[in-house]
């Protein structure tokens, strides 16, 4: 879903390409919960964003998060995730 342009941003950290996205996502001990969506269309893509609860191995409680994806195509017309950015809401 990624690509070597594609930038992910968790809780001000930055992670470019496949192969840092792919290691950071898959160190996330846990699971999301989506429980609001919002789509829109823009140029040269689609913006995508998202609310829930992320439940952490370990932890009693769930915490809130928002994330916001910005999907574009390559040259080839494939879709793939340019941007992506992840935030922990909490008070």
């Amino acid at each position: 879903y990624y690509s070597n342009d594609s930038i992910l941003s968790v809780e001000n950290h930055k992670f470019h390409g496949t192969n840092e996205i792919a290691t950071k996502l898959s160190s996330v001990p846990g699971a999301m919960q989506v429980n609001t969506h919002e789509i829109q269309p823009s140029n040269n893509g689609i913006l995508i964003f998202i609310s829930g609860l992320l439940q952490l191995q370990g932890e009693n409680n769930a915490f809130p998060f928002c994330r916001v994806f910005f999907l574009t195509s390559n040259q080839n017309g494939n879709i793939y995730v340019k941007n992506d950015m992840s935030k922990l809401t909490l008070g």
